[in-house]
């Protein structure tokens, strides 16, 4: 056995001692909601395709379009030759739905999150995030090489106090935070964020992930930052930043992961503009809002207009043995354990297709 062998193999059996080590799993996807595991075909409630589009016949449509007009891959970095007309009718569609000036595309939501943080951020500057924030964002952060502090979990009058007993020591400010928390399905207070931000004349970075289309409006901040991504409720793929013009100007001829990185393929931008359009007319919003509230009702949780519900356990064995009782009576959930979150759970994700009875049942099997 190698050196190298020899250092993976005891990595390796520190997380099999900790129950913590993750593996593949082969899961084919059967259509809308339903996968087969393990040669069972199960409802999915894992899946973040909340609006049920990325199997949409309509997407698949403009997709196959593109292909036969641009071909399959990019072929270059959109600053070289992987620029074309649909990214520029993605990105106006895209800052006209967020309310923005502009909107950029990157090639996933990991690579904008981890990429713009730099851009805004550098050592002499303070950034403040919601302790639960994405990791790409923590990435993002580190890489910046800015003071780098976090506020317990949407306690925004720690937010606040953070801010005043440092902002004099430092450029600028920085807060970060989600607007639909990934792991625990709650929302933060976007509309007393941006006050506090307004207030003390921070800039405000939010990851709406997973609340595209569903969040309500916000109050206006001209130095809000909003951030993305295309592969969830969009049913596509990619990540995209809106702001100012001057903002996506700078994102551009500085954020590493968007100079170097090749263009995202022609069918995706394609599919991606006609999900939003889906969207916009609102009809796939009113099916997953009308699933929430079915949902929320049967299963005992409080209504907050996400489509991500957890059920939390106190160790990783607990959790698996619901997992798998769940498995058996046709349904399949996100399994999450530590070091991904502190206490093991369920995640239970929401689709506008789902159909109630099945939201009934997997309510009784909680």
């Amino acid at each position: 056995m190698t050196s190298l062998d020899l250092y993976c193999k005891q990595k390796l059996n520190k997380l099999e001692q900790q129950n913590i080590s993750r593996e593949l799993k082969n899961i084919d996807i059967l259509g809308a909601n339903k996968i087969s595991f393990n040669h069972k075909t199960l409802t999915n409630f894992s899946s973040n395709d909340y609006f049920g589009l990325a199997e949409h016949p309509q997407l698949k449509k403009v997709a196959k379009s593109a292909i036969d007009k641009f071909g399959i891959g990019a072929k270059s970095s959109r600053l070289i030759c992987g620029n074309h007309e649909l990214y520029e009718q993605l990105e106006y569609k895209l800052a006209n739905f967020l309310n923005s000036p502009k909107a950029l595309i990157f090639g996933s939501g990991y690579l904008a999150s981890s990429s713009i943080v730099p851009v805004l951020c550098d050592r002499h500057d303070l950034i403040i995030a919601d302790k639960l924030i994405h990791s790409c964002l923590i990435d993002g952060a580190i890489l910046s090489k800015a003071k780098f502090l976090r506020y317990e979990h949407n306690n925004l009058l720690q937010l606040e106090k953070l801010i005043s007993d440092n902002k004099e020591k430092y450029k600028k400010i920085l807060i970060i935070t989600e607007t639909i928390f990934s792991m625990d399905g709650d929302l933060a207070n976007m509309n007393h964020i941006i006050e506090i931000a307004k207030k003390h004349k921070s800039l405000l970075l939010s990851d709406n992930a997973h609340g595209f289309g569903l969040n309500k409006k916000t109050n206006d901040y001209a130095g809000h930052i909003k951030l993305g991504t295309l592969s969830k409720g969009v049913g596509c793929y990619g990540g995209y930043v809106a702001g100012s013009e001057d903002l996506c100007s700078l994102i551009l001829n500085k954020a590493r992961g968007f100079i170097y990185s090749t263009a995202l393929p022609a069918n995706i931008i394609a599919a991606a503009i006609k999900a939003i359009e889906l969207i916009e007319k609102g009809d796939v919003v009113a099916n997953l809002k009308r699933n929430i509230d079915l949902f929320s009702q049967k299963a005992g949780f409080s209504n907050l207009c996400s489509p991500i519900f957890v059920k939390k356990f106190v160790t990783i064995n607990q959790m698996q043995q619901k997992h798998d009782y769940i498995i058996e009576h046709g349904f399949y959930t996100g399994a999450i354990r530590p070091p991904t979150v502190k206490e093991p759970r369920l995640r239970i994700s929401i689709s506008a297709k789902h159909k109630q009875r099945d939201l009934v049942k997997l309510a009784e099997l909680l």
